[in-house]
C-alpha cells in the first residue's frame, strides 16, 4: 500500500469492517533525493521506476498522511533507510494509535512528519529530558 493515496485508509478501513488488522511497514530515507537516486538505479537494473516528480510527490505524500496511518492502522512499525547499503533501522512502533519510539534521536523524516500532531517527537524528548533530571 502506498500511504501516500486516501485509498489506502479506505482499503484499511474496508478491511477492518471486515475483521481484519490492518500493519503497516512504512520504510522512508531522510531526503527525497536519496530515494529518487536509489529509484533510479534499481530501474537500470531492471527494478521498478517512476519519475523523479512523483517520486517527490509521493514522498510529501507520504510524509504528510503517516500520523493518520498511525491513527488508523492497528499496527504500524516505521524505519529508517537513510544509511546505504545498510539494514532499514526500526525506529518507531505503533498499536492502536500508541506509539513506542525505538531510536534514541529520531531521524529527521520522522521528526517533519509528526510535526504539529499529538505524535510530535520534540514533546517526546522534552519528556524524557525532565525524566532525566530529576
Amino acid at each position: 500500500m502506498v500511504v501516500a493515496a486516501g485509498i489506502t485508509f479506505e482499503q484499511a478501513r474496508a478491511a477492518q469492517a471486515n475483521g481484519f488488522e490492518v500493519h503497516m511497514t512504512y520504510v522512508a530515507t531522510d531526503d527525497v533525493e536519496t530515494s529518487v537516486k536509489r529509484i533510479v538505479g534499481r530501474s537500470r537494473h531492471g527494478g521498478h521506476s517512476a519519475s523523479a516528480d512523483k517520486i517527490r510527490e509521493t514522498y510529501a505524500a507520504s510524509l504528510k498522511h503517516f500520523p493518520r496511518a498511525i491513527r488508523e492502522f492497528d499496527e504500524v512499525t516505521a524505519y529508517d533507510n537513510t544509511a546505504f547499503a545498510q539494514d532499514p533501522v526500526p525506529v518507531l512502533k505503533a498499536k492502536s494509535g500508541r506509539i513506542t519510539y525505538l531510536a534514541k534521536e529520531p531521524p529527521t523524516w520522522l521528526e517533519r512528519s509528526l510535526r504539529g500532531t499529538d505524535y510530535e517527537t520534540r514533546k517526546l524528548t522534552r519528556a524524557i529530558r525532565c525524566i532525566n533530571k530529576r
